[in-house]
């Protein structure tokens, strides 16, 4: 009688045994985290028609998830396998399968908000773009010289440096690098045109739009004191009409390539067309993208006497009117 117990129980929890292994195993996948990517979010696309097996291959392909057919029998008994929505989405590094087939279901597509720094240049837009968006630097930097792209946004510049305005915009995951320009460029466009209503300019009959850019971003680089603004923007445009040499550090090290970087001696005699030390006249364009701080300077410099300035190594500057009050200030402030 003991041992027919015994084998009724042993065939009691072999069943339960059976009927529990299937279970668990799926259900390990389902609220397992994906693979670590080292990523915090990844941006991921699916596009349109794509099947329930595309679907896992892509995330998968991006160690969102792992490869396995429980993905699939998942979102079958969730009655979710049909109704998965293409589009962009951000995802979280470390999502449940659960969690991503939730997300696809309500089509929860993701945007994300974009800040580009006063005085940033093309190149450090880009590499912004690569580093947190996922965009191809390469790319962006050659749309910002396609001449097709560059007209039809209505300018007549060899590169957009100077025309990607600087601020906080909210872009949809994956919206094509032509489409993110276009807004940056259209802002930059609202910002010049506002700041011409706001008060009539003074230099506008004397200098083109890409002259006072190009006087903008040098007052972009040169200082970030408020009140500094108009006053250096009346050095450039008072040495400009004297047929002065600039004589501005911002645009050597643009066209040396040197951001970030300390000038020496032997850079200020390397002949490029940046190199206001040599050249006369602006640059042969904006060596960055200016705010609308600087902009609203160039378009409205101080009238002022001024054609020199040193830095009071406090982040202010000395002004001055002619050579021997330069060479003093330079005496006082950079040569302790």
């Amino acid at each position: 009688m003991l041992s027919k117990i015994r084998f009724i129980t042993g065939i009691v929890i072999l069943s339960l045994t059976v009927l529990c292994i299937p279970r668990l195993w799926f259900q390990d996948y389902a609220v397992r985290p994906g693979p670590d990517s080292g990523a915090k979010a990844v941006a991921v696309h699916i596009p349109d028609g794509t099947p329930l097996g595309g679907i896992k291959n892509i995330l998968a392909g991006q160690s969102l998830i792992r490869s396995d057919i429980r993905f699939e029998l998942l979102a079958l008994m969730l009655g979710c396998a049909d109704s998965l929505k293409a589009g962009h989405y951000s995802v979280a590094a470390g999502s449940t399968p659960l969690e991503i087939l939730g997300r696809l279901e309500e089509g929860d597509i993701t945007s994300f908000r974009l800040t580009i720094p006063e005085g940033y240049t093309v190149k450090q837009i880009a590499g912004l773009l690569e580093e947190r968006f996922a965009y191809k630097q390469k790319e962006f930097q050659e749309l910002c010289h396609n001449r097709t792209l560059i007209k039809s946004l209505g300018l007549k510049v060899k590169v957009l440096e100077g025309y990607l305005f600087p601020d906080t915009y909210q872009l949809n995951i994956g919206m094509p690098l032509e489409s993110v320009i276009r807004k940056m460029v259209k802002r930059f466009q609202e910002v010049y045109d506002d700041l011409l209503l706001v008060k009539e300019s003074r230099i506008t009959s004397s200098f083109t739009r890409q002259e006072i850019v190009s006087m903008a971003s040098i007052v972009e680089k040169e200082t970030s004191v408020p009140a500094e603004r108009p006053l250096v923007a009346s050095v450039l445009v008072n040495r400009l009409r004297r047929n002065m040499l600039l004589q501005v550090d911002p645009t050597v090290i643009y066209g040396l390539g040197k951001a970030g970087e300390c000038l020496s001696a032997a850079d200020l005699i390397v002949d490029t067309p940046y190199n206001s030390y040599l050249h006369r006249g602006l640059p042969p364009g904006p060596i960055c993208n200016p705010g609308r701080a600087a902009l609203a300077a160039a378009l409205n410099p101080a009238r002022t006497p001024y054609l020199y300035f040193v830095a009071r190594n406090d982040g202010s500057h000395e002004f001055s009117c002619n050579l021997r009050e330069h060479i003093n200030a330079v005496n006082r402030f950079q040569r302790k």
